[in-house]
């Protein structure tokens, strides 16, 4: 039925919410279903009304198939960003305790540093949700030994200081450059009652 022209041009059409056959099959983890829409032509860079590529979708539930099909396609874009300025690492790292959708953005050149519109990184959403398995992949990443770090908050962190100072530091110092520092991670987790993400 796809393979016919009359057909094919309503691959990409869209719902009231812009999403996609597409969007929905990353959705709901229908990656038979999602490799017959690309295999048919069908636009994995779309976005619906709130910005979201499929890819967001599919890393949001944990759809790993889905993300690997989807990023596999080398007009992917892993970084894309939507209205809220998330990528799909942002929530792939709030709702991947499997650590399977994060791991292979990551490998996929997934950008950990990239912040939301309100400053938050992928760490910070894993801290958020306790997401233990997405906070170690992320602190890994982290480069260079503490003594060389720049961030008074991570000091802080390395000598003692509570969450509560760290939360009251980085909102002081949020106020002045505009910027998050990775180190609120560890109030987030804590405020959240996520005893068990506390590294």
């Amino acid at each position: 039925v796809l393979g016919s022209s009359s057909k094919k041009r309503y691959i990409n059409a869209k719902d009231g919410d812009g999403m996609t056959c597409l969007h929905h099959c990353a959705l709901k983890g229908c990656s038979k279903s999602l490799e017959l829409l690309i295999s048919s032509g069908a636009d994995i860079t779309l976005l619906d009304m709130y910005g979201r590529a499929a890819l967001h979708y599919a890393s949001a539930n944990c759809h790993f198939k889905c993300v690997l099909l989807l990023i596999n396609q080398g007009e992917a874009n892993v970084n894309v960003r939507d209205h809220d300025g998330c990528t799909a690492l942002h929530v792939a790292a709030a709702n991947d305790t499997e650590g399977n959708c994060l791991e292979n953005l990551l490998s996929h050149k997934a950008d950990p540093n990239i912040p939301d519109l309100q400053g938050y990184t992928a760490l910070h959403y894993a801290a958020s949700n306790g997401n233990s398995t997405a906070i170690m992949s992320l602190v890994e990443l982290e480069t260079g030994p503490l003594e060389s770090t720049k961030d008074p908050a991570i000091l802080g962190m390395a000598n003692g200081c509570t969450p509560l100072n760290i939360r009251n530091f980085s909102l002081d110092n949020t106020r002045e450059n505009k910027q998050i520092p990775q180190s609120y991670a560890l109030y987030l987790a804590s405020a959240g009652g996520h005893e068990e993400a506390l590294i």
